[in-house]
């Protein structure tokens, strides 16, 4: 008997497992399927269960706002919420028609029934068992109110987009003896296109060449110093050493300044240095004559209690615009003799730059993260 017993036992909690299993199984093949958008940025799920009423879920695009004052886009998916909403409508009216297909059947039973009061019985407990299920199922929204009131809300997953920034690389004249190597010697980096595809080599090898660096950067194992900047990695060019891994840049260097200006160096923001050392690379030498970086009646001055006779207007990046008290956020460049070689250079670097504007006499930049006044 106790074999039995135990036997039973084993058999229920094998088909629990089974059971839970199933379930699990289902769940995760729900989103199991997704589609890929026209945008690349997204790709939509095709749920292998479908719900009826939600059959354009693959069609719902996620919203995003505007970056904020950081550069930070929040975006709202709907996917999720929408899909259980269906689901718990479409097993509520499920369990409706079941109860009331259960209750027609006991209603029959019971009417054949010939006053069997044993068949009386089953069909009773066949209405109770439907009514009680019935019930349940319509209070589900009252029950998980009361566990826990966000249960019921449903609200839509945001996240923080993640944008992808693309890397400035070094100009081709800064690539050095490329050649084909398994693993790239110390003072080599790894280039994308610089080995000739002809030349023998595995196809594990990797293009290595001597990438120089900009003038004034160099590899440290520590902090940046002085004054220079962490910068782009691809400023200092090759590794001589596995212990380097920190970048340093001069915040500017080799520009060309207006009488005076240079004193207003130190003034500028770290997002207006990483511009400009951007803006350096991608311009030919004896191109950019800085005019302004801040203001010669001092930024804190004009920033904090603007009067004339400051140069720029209230709220200027000049100044740090209206969100920023680190710096100037804003450089004019005053030889518009340059203007096509200053303008391509604003081009390749769009990922430091917020905007421009050619005042006739200067080109106005801001530096990415301001937001105020030109």
């Amino acid at each position: 008997m106790e074999n039995t017993v135990n036997k039973n036992l084993t058999y229920k909690k094998a088909k629990s497992l089974a059971f839970a299993m199933f379930v699990l199984m289902n769940i995760f093949a729900i989103f199991a399927n997704p589609v890929y958008a026209t945008d690349p940025e997204w790709i939509m799920p095709d749920p292998i269960i479908k719900i009826p009423g939600i059959e354009n879920l693959k069609d719902m695009k996620p919203s995003c706002t505007e970056p904020d004052g950081d550069g930070k886009i929040e975006c709202t998916m709907p996917w999720l919420n929408t899909y259980i909403a269906g689901a718990y409508k479409y097993i509520i009216s499920t369990a409706a028609i079941l109860a009331a297909l259960v209750m027609m059947f006991a209603g029959f039973l019971w009417v054949t029934a010939g006053g069997n009061q044993n068949s009386i019985g089953k069909a009773k407990q066949m209405i109770s068992g439907a009514l009680t299920g019935m019930v349940l199922a319509f209070s589900s929204y009252i029950i998980l109110y009361f566990v826990n009131p966000d249960l019921i809300k449903l609200n839509p997953i945001k996240v923080e987009k993640i944008v992808k920034v693309e890397t400035d690389k070094p100009a081709i004249e800064r690539y050095k003896d490329c050649a084909w190597e398994s693993e790239c010697s110390i003072g080599k980096g790894i280039s994308d296109d610089h080995c000739d595809e002809n030349l023998p080599h595995k196809e594990d090898d990797s293009c290595c060449c001597r990438i120089s660096p900009l003038p004034g950067c160099a590899w440290t194992s520590g902090s940046c110093t002085g004054n220079s900047i962490t910068s782009n990695l691809y400023n200092c060019g090759s590794k001589y050493s596995i212990d380097l891994y920190n970048c340093c840049c001069p915040k500017i260097s080799m520009w060309q300044y207006d009488r005076g200006i240079e004193t207003q160096i130190i003034d500028e923001s770290f997002s207006l240095s990483l511009m400009l050392n951007c803006l350096r690379e991608n311009m030919p030498l004896g191109v950019g004559r800085i005019s302004s970086i801040s203001d010669s009646e001092g930024l804190e001055r004009c920033r904090d209690n603007y009067a004339p006779p400051c140069a720029h207007s209230q709220n200027s990046c000049h100044y740090g615009g209206i969100n920023n008290s680190d710096g100037s956020y804003a450089v004019d460049l005053g030889d518009e003799e340059n203007k096509e070689a200053i303008l391509s250079a604003i081009q390749a670097c769009g990922d430091y730059v917020e905007n421009y504007l050619d005042e006739n006499n200067h080109i106005h930049i801001s530096a990415k993260g301001c937001r105020g006044e030109e």
